[in-house]
C-alpha cells in the first residue's frame, strides 16, 4: 500500500548542503527506518541528479531536459592497461529517441509537455 505523508523534514541553508543533497539524506534515512518498503521519489528538475546516485529501493521520477547528454552503459573492462571508460556509445537526445520509438506497438505520445519512453542509459550531466 502506497504511503504519501510528510514523514520527515530538513532546513535548508543557503549555498550547504544543496536541496537535491537534502533529498538524498532523507531518502537513506527513511530507508533504514523502512527496511521492507520501496520508495518513488517524484520531482522537479533540480532533483533529476538523484537518479544515478543508486539509492536503494528507490525509483527516481523528474524531469529531463530534451537536449540531455544519453550514453549507453560503458562496456565491461578489457583487462588492458589504462583508465576504463566511463561512459558507453552517445544516443541520441531524448526528443529523438522519442520520435523514434515505439512502446508496445503503439507510437510514443511526443508534446511540448511530456515525452513518453523509456530505455537502458546513462545521464551524464552537462
Amino acid at each position: 500500500m502506497p504511503i504519501a505523508m510528510p514523514v520527515n523534514v530538513r532546513l535548508h541553508k543557503m549555498k550547504r548542503p544543496t536541496t537535491p543533497d537534502l533529498a538524498r539524506e532523507m531518502l537513506v534515512e527513511m530507508a533504514s527506518w523502512l527496511a521492507d518498503r520501496s520508495f518513488a521519489l517524484c520531482g522537479d528538475g533540480a532533483y533529476a541528479t538523484l537518479a544515478g546516485d543508486h539509492l536503494s529501493r528507490t525509483v527516481v521520477v523528474s524531469r529531463m531536459r530534451r537536449d540531455a547528454a544519453l550514453y549507453e552503459v560503458p562496456p565491461p573492462r578489457t583487462g588492458k592497461a589504462g583508465r576504463p571508460r566511463k561512459r558507453g556509445a552517445r544516443l541520441p537526445t531524448p526528443a529523438k529517441l522519442a520520435r523514434t520509438a515505439s512502446h508496445g506497438g503503439a507510437s510514443v505520445v511526443l508534446s511540448e509537455a511530456m515525452i513518453r519512453t523509456s530505455c537502458t542509459c546513462w545521464w551524464w550531466p552537462r
